[in-house]
């Protein structure tokens, strides 16, 4: 089983999104992803999407892979640039073939 936990800070005017997955089960855990992209972060402001990560962005058509052991974690990040100050709902989610994971947080942009 794979969990994640998310974490969104506002860093030299960029808001940093990084999603952290973990191997929590017994055995190994391989996530198929069936182009470059690893994980999604859309940040809403009043219910209403803000940014997200994907859009505008082309990604590699090569299958891949990212294999956990029990215990091991793999971290996937994104950023939005200058975003406008608020307070935001951020949610990251894992886009792997067969494996659901995602969390949500919120973050303060000053």
């Amino acid at each position: 089983m794979v969990t994640a936990t998310l974490a969104a800070t506002e860093t030299d005017g960029t808001l940093v999104c990084e999603l952290t997955v973990e191997n929590d089960g017994d055995g190994p855990v391989s996530l198929q992803f069936s182009d470059t992209q690893r994980a999604e972060f859309v940040v809403e402001r009043d219910g209403e999407t803000a940014w997200r990560w994907s859009d505008g962005r082309m990604f590699g058509q090569a299958l891949g892979s990212v294999d956990l052991a029990p215990g091991e974690t793999a971290t996937f990040e994104g950023g939005w640039d200058d975003p406008p100050a608020g307070d935001y709902h951020v949610r990251g989610e894992l886009v792997a073939n067969d494996a659901d994971a995602d969390a949500t947080t919120t973050a303060t942009v000053s």
